[in-house]
């Protein structure tokens, strides 16, 4: 019993060694990487750059939200078609195209907000 105790111990300490050996063996080594070279930053980020990225965003969201827009205004136009009289159902598929075209000019006129604010990121009065 006491043999076991006793190697069990001795694994702990050879384990205890072994991990700080790890950690220490780079300091041990005086392994210090220098650079031989500046990295390759790329190109700088101007004002240009980032009037394009965010004409893209600009650009696809504002796609996206008309595909919606339309999506809505057909879907309410088919529900319209499938209310076979029905006035609650008529009304319902009225009140979504109505929805469907309130989205859209919604969404165009965040789109111009949006285009006439990032033509301004790029105006000369930002380079004091």
């Amino acid at each position: 019993m006491k043999g076991g105790v006793v190697m069990r111990g001795l694994k702990n300490v050879a384990f205890g060694v072994l991990i700080v050996g790890l950690l220490a063996a780079p300091m041990m080594a005086l392994a210090i990487v220098t650079p031989t070279a500046a990295p390759n930053l790329g190109d700088p980020v101007t004002l240009t750059t980032i009037e394009n990225i965010i004409l893209r965003i600009i650009t696809f969201l504002v796609t996206f939200g008309i595909i919606i827009a339309v999506g809505m205004i057909i879907l309410g136009g088919i529900r319209w078609m499938a209310a076979a009289g029905n006035d609650e159902k008529a009304e319902g598929a009225k009140k979504m195209i109505k929805n469907g075209i309130y989205g859209a000019a919604i969404v165009l006129g965040v789109g111009v907000i949006l285009r006439t604010v990032a033509s301004l990121i790029n105006l000369d009065f930002f380079n004091l």
